[in-house]
């Protein structure tokens, strides 16, 4: 059985740690700090859904298109819902804090095919920008 890849993106290290703990048991979690960093991650794997904070960076229109133009759902895992509603008003918002960050991510991804995870499977990988 193939397991789904997640794109956690979100400039707090902490935050960015607790989703991945959060999301383990679900599928194999990609960490990113910035957008470029999930750029970067978008070509070396198969993500299968993406879990975006609305404040990464002023490039975050960049990630959004690329994500779009790749068919990967994603939604915002964010502590600015109402801002982000505003800027992206047909995407799905998690609040930081909320629970059901588990079950965003899996009715997401059934949006999408599993990837071959060829090895990959359970292991996390981290940024490059992480200490």
């Amino acid at each position: 059985m193939d397991t789904i890849i997640i794109l956690a993106v979100d400039d707090e290290p902490l935050i960015l740690r607790a989703v991945e703990r959060t999301l383990a048991r679900v599928g194999t979690v990609v960490r990113a700090a910035s957008v470029e960093r999930a750029l970067s991650l978008l070509e070396e794997h198969e993500v299968d859904v993406a879990v975006l904070d609305f404040h990464v960076g002023s490039s975050l229109d960049v990630l959004v298109r690329a994500l779009q133009k790749r068919g990967v759902p994603f939604f915002f895992y964010t502590g600015s819902p109402a801002a982000a509603r505003r800027a992206y008003p047909s995407v799905a918002i998690l609040s930081k804090g909320e629970e059901g960050l588990r079950e965003a991510v899996a009715r997401h991804s059934q949006t999408k095919e599993p990837s071959k995870t060829r090895g990959r499977r359970g292991r996390a990988a981290a940024t490059d920008d992480e200490s």
